[in-house]
């Protein structure tokens, strides 16, 4: 079976990387074509904002993030990976949405850990006739340390990532980098 060649891309990177930055910027230059951003976590987000998780409260996200990764491990245990085909359906649904009124294929970013999630998206989609590409974010402001406070921070290198985007603070060099990046993997003009 031939997949359908697709802008939708999983996303990984350590914290503090610029992995939303990157797709906001790709979002704002993306004047013709739709950027959307899911991630894996987002139903577990949805479940601690009941117990005082705030996306936006940097103290008190660093401090949900080991809970957050146990709470979705533990959902994914009990219901066969959950929270990643959730994510994977919605994107699929997403894009045939918007490609029954738009001229471009929507960029669609899925933001995913764990290497085995990873393999379980683009899997998922095989199945459903999807190829999905897979992008590492890393910047040249942050040293990988080795105190990551769950262990999806710890694996993040643990996977052959179709391509590298290298973020940096130069902004000359950050739009050259990441125009080329589109130029080179989507559809976009």
């Amino acid at each position: 079976m031939k997949l359908k060649e697709t802008n939708i891309f999983v996303i990984n990177g350590h914290p503090r990387v610029g992995k939303d930055f990157l797709v906001n910027k790709i979002r704002e230059v993306s004047i013709n074509q739709s950027v959307l951003n899911y991630s894996t976590v987002s139903v577990v987000k949805e479940m601690a904002e009941l117990i005082g998780y705030e996306e936006n409260v940097p103290s008190v996200k660093n401090n949900f993030r080991a809970f957050l990764s146990d709470l979705k491990d533990l959902i994914d245990s009990h219901f066969e990976k959950m929270t990643v085909k959730t994510c994977i359906q919605k994107a699929i649904d997403k894009h045939e949405e918007k490609l029954s009124y738009e001229v471009f294929s929507p960029i669609i970013f899925i933001h995913s850990r764990e290497p085995e999630n990873i393999d379980c998206i683009k899997s998922y989609a095989k199945e459903k006739g999807y190829k999905i590409r897979t992008l590492l974010v890393m910047a040249d402001w942050v040293v990988e340390k080795e105190e990551y406070s769950n262990h999806a921070d710890k694996n993040i290198g643990n996977y052959d990532y179709d391509y590298l985007f290298l973020n940096t603070k130069n902004e000359s060099l950050f739009y050259k980098r990441m125009l080329d990046f589109i130029k080179k993997n989507t559809n976009l003009n």
